[in-house]
């Protein structure tokens, strides 16, 4: 399979839409980025060792937030990753994607359908 990167929120909903998106694949890791660290401390219990998360602060310029994202990011991926984006804000959504692009890695944005995971 393949990596996945997910925003997740501290809203019930988000929180339990990433859960059954992680869990309907067989993901070779996960990466969950979120602004608060008690809802990524609830994922690692959940996820287990395939979790890597990661606290970011929204409130850094966009420039900043792409360049920790790459540096977070440089040997944690394989050569392609699946990403979500259902949760967060578009300026964390701009700087993942410019990290990844930076990275040279493959995209696939994905999302959960009623039949599994659904590749866009």
């Amino acid at each position: 399979m393949t990596e996945l990167v997910a925003f997740v929120s501290d809203n019930e909903a988000v929180i339990g839409y990433v859960l059954r998106l992680i869990r309907a694949e067989a993901w070779d890791r996960v990466i969950l980025l979120s602004s608060s660290s008690n809802v990524l401390s609830g994922f690692k219990k959940q996820v287990g060792d395939r979790a890597v998360c990661m606290q970011i602060n929204t409130q850094l310029p966009i420039r900043l937030l792409a360049n920790k994202f790459e540096e977070s990011l440089r040997d944690k991926l394989s050569i392609e990753v699946a990403v979500n984006m259902v949760s967060g804000p578009g300026k964390a959504h701009m700087a993942l994607m410019a990290a990844l692009l930076k990275l040279g890695l493959g995209i696939r944005l994905v999302a959960l359908g009623k039949d599994g995971v659904l590749e866009l």
